[in-house]
């Protein structure tokens, strides 16, 4: 079942039970699949969290990944983005590239 089926079914039941946040990650087509299926049932309330893969560690990357993200997502923002560090990394650069483009509220 492709991952967009089952994004499909889950979003159409959200409304009816207490799941109300999805999370991506970045094998091919997971954000675009995301981004469809979050069109397609006009899912209003839903938090959408991604998260940052390795390779896209450093300044430069992280801010093309987050264009990347939204872009295939199509949202104009997340509500929650997460570093993924497993063996550390360009944490500090990275982290102060996803400080330029966080809106806090």
């Amino acid at each position: 079942m492709c991952v967009y089926t089952v994004l499909c079914y889950t979003l159409t039941h959200t409304h009816t039970h207490t799941h109300t946040h999805t999370h991506t990650h970045t094998p091919p087509q997971s954000e675009a699949d995301v981004g469809a299926a979050l069109q397609d049932r006009k899912a209003e309330g839903i938090y959408v969290v991604s998260k940052l893969q390795p390779s896209d560690h450093g300044r430069e990357a992280a801010l093309q990944a987050i264009d990347r993200t939204l872009a295939e997502l199509k949202v104009d923002k997340l509500d929650l983005w997460l570093m993924h560090s497993p063996t550390g990394g360009k944490v500090v650069e990275t982290w102060k590239a996803m400080l330029e483009v966080c809106v806090c509220v």
